[in-house]
């Protein structure tokens, strides 16, 4: 289950809302989470980690801001247990886990007065079931180039760590979920 809530329903021109979102693990097992990573929210990867804000008169609204085409790399400690009836928020920023806001929670997005409806999707679903080591594989020509500089211990980490990520990945569930609207209003 997703949720959406807002701390406060009303706002002036520019200021940024006060969000929360909350997954809701509503199985009888723990399961196994990855939060908004660096390009979630643009669909550059998995998880999509996407906050939709809609203008009641101008529709979708999605300022995007200029940054690096790149994303960081995922990471063991990307991934989160979340038991049974406990929440996880894929926006957290703690010690252990470090995930990305969304691009578009931004002051730039909030510039019209009127009303807007906000609404998440978070999916881990995908039409390609792509496993990270296919991607970051090393071919042959490489492995020989590692081989003959003095860096298989390099080679042999890279794969090791490509292969804990995969299995730790078949452990996420393929969920897609989509949490309620909330509606804000903005004045001058």
């Amino acid at each position: 289950v997703c949720v959406l809530k807002v701390n406060k329903r009303k706002y002036k021109l520019g200021e940024v809302p006060d969000i929360e979102v909350e997954i809701i693990n509503k199985t009888d097992s723990s399961l196994l989470m990855v939060g908004s990573l660096d390009g979630s929210s643009l669909g550059f990867r998995l998880p999509i980690s996407k906050l939709l804000v809609r203008h009641q008169f101008f529709g979708f609204i999605d300022f995007l801001k200029f940054g690096c085409a790149n994303v960081n790399e995922l990471r063991e400690q990307d991934f989160k247990r979340v038991e049974s009836n406990k929440s996880f928020n894929p926006y957290e920023r703690s010690n252990t886990h470090d995930f990305f806001p969304p691009h578009n929670l931004d002051g730039m997005n909030f510039l019209l007065p009127g009303i807007y409806t906000l609404k998440y999707r978070y999916s881990t679903k995908t039409s390609e079931d792509v496993l990270f080591s296919d991607i970051l594989q090393i071919d042959s020509s490489l492995i020989a180039w590692y081989l003959e500089e003095g860096e298989e211990e390099n080679y042999y980490k890279i794969n090791r760590e490509n292969e804990l990520l995969d299995s730790l990945w078949r452990l996420v569930p393929k969920i897609e979920l989509e949490s309620n609207p909330i509606t804000i209003e903005y004045g001058l």
